[in-house]
């Protein structure tokens, strides 16, 4: 397991002996996660994309007009932030198509 514990992307080795043939997926992220907890995320977006597909793991476009017309004032616009995003900017711009201006 030694090279799997060296490796840059350990979630794509493959494992010695008949491991890899008598661990199905899922058993092969719980060893790596064992192994190498730091690589579990790319491991499990693996996973994700071999069973449901990849368009459960690529982000999906992002259209501030269409969610706009979909929200109202019992239903508003809510933006759960990840790591590098940052809606404000295309918010802004959106604001000032609709003749709306944001001052601080």
């Amino acid at each position: 397991f030694q090279h799997i514990w060296l490796s840059s992307s350990p979630h794509e080795e493959v494992l010695p002996g008949q491991w890899q043939s008598s661990l199905n997926p899922f058993q092969r992220i719980l060893l790596l996660r064992t192994l190498r907890p730091d690589k579990i995320v790319p491991a499990i977006q693996n996973y994700v994309m071999e069973v449901m597909g990849a368009r459960y793991v690529e982000p999906q476009p992002f259209n501030l007009q269409t969610i706009f017309q979909e929200s109202n004032c019992a239903s508003p616009l809510i933006f759960i932030l990840s790591p590098g995003s940052d809606p404000l900017s295309d918010l802004l711009k959106f604001g000032e198509d609709k003749g709306r201006r944001v001052e601080s």
